[in-house]
């Protein structure tokens, strides 16, 4: 029996988060990382994941209207969910500096 009752996360590595971008390879993640642009991640010494529930909602931030702004399309529900996920990203990773 486990001791909690919340569902796993879903880390994706780099490959995988880029497959589920539909982007056409892993360096394109690798190169807005080093750029300092994309999406958020999580680092724990070498290690790089993507929350799947961060890159949803960078997707939907990305969505477009015709002849409106990037994101223009997203309501305030995906908007405050991006900015919940956001924060918990930060927690962990406060957290791993404390370790």
């Amino acid at each position: 029996m486990r001791d909690y009752d919340f569902p796993p996360r879903q880390l994706l590595t780099t490959p995988l988060a880029a497959r589920y971008l539909g982007l056409k390879d892993a360096q394109t993640l690798r190169r807005w990382r080093h750029k300092g642009i994309g999406p958020s991640y999580i680092q724990y010494g070498t290690i790089i994941r993507y929350d799947q529930g961060v890159l949803d909602a960078w997707l939907a931030s990305h969505v477009r209207l015709p002849g409106k702004p990037a994101g223009s399309a997203v309501d305030e529900n995906v908007i405050s969910f991006r900015e919940n996920i956001l924060r918990a990203v930060k927690r962990f990773a406060n957290q791993g500096e404390a370790l």
